[in-house]
């Protein structure tokens, strides 16, 4: 017999799975989301600990579990995409995007400049911001998307 509180259902042919109001789907660390055709979900990793990320790992939506994380991009390749979400609130530094030394990250009126971060900090961060970029091949990385308010390391 069916459970009719089941928040999480998926239908008899087994086809469709369906997430009702107050349900939730959790992926573990380690676990990713995978789609073998229509809209790439690509693949999904909560860290709370500093993370190093490679050009395997484009595509990655990085979810921040802590206060304060530091996330260090690869070296730019053309096309090579990544986003960061904040789910807590930081006590001071945030969450910090961190380009490799000869890489810059630009857009957001922001100042290029190798080697400096653009964090999302203390005061001004709200649980879902996000920061979505991709690599130019050449002098960095460009922020295409973002939510909330981010800023340069000084």
């Amino acid at each position: 017999m069916p459970d009719y509180n089941a928040l999480v259902v998926i239908d008899q042919q087994g086809e469709t799975m369906r997430v009702k109001s107050g349900g939730t789907i959790s992926i573990e660390s380690g676990g990713q989301l995978e789609n073998a055709g229509g809209i790439n979900a690509g693949a999904v990793l909560q860290t709370s600990t500093p993370l190093v990320l490679t050009a395997e790992d484009s595509g990655k939506t990085i979810i921040s579990g802590v206060a304060e994380l530091v996330v260090t991009l690869p070296p730019t390749e053309l096309g090579l995409t990544f986003k960061f979400v904040a789910l807590t609130l930081s006590a001071s530094l945030g969450l910090s995007v961190s380009p490799d030394a000869d890489d810059q990250i630009a857009g957001m009126a922001l100042t290029p400049a190798a080697d400096k971060d653009v964090i999302n900090s203390f005061g001004t961060d709200v649980v879902g911001d996000t920061l979505e970029i991709v690599g130019d091949g050449a002098d960095g990385w460009v922020i295409f998307n973002y939510i909330g308010t981010w800023a340069r390391e000084g």
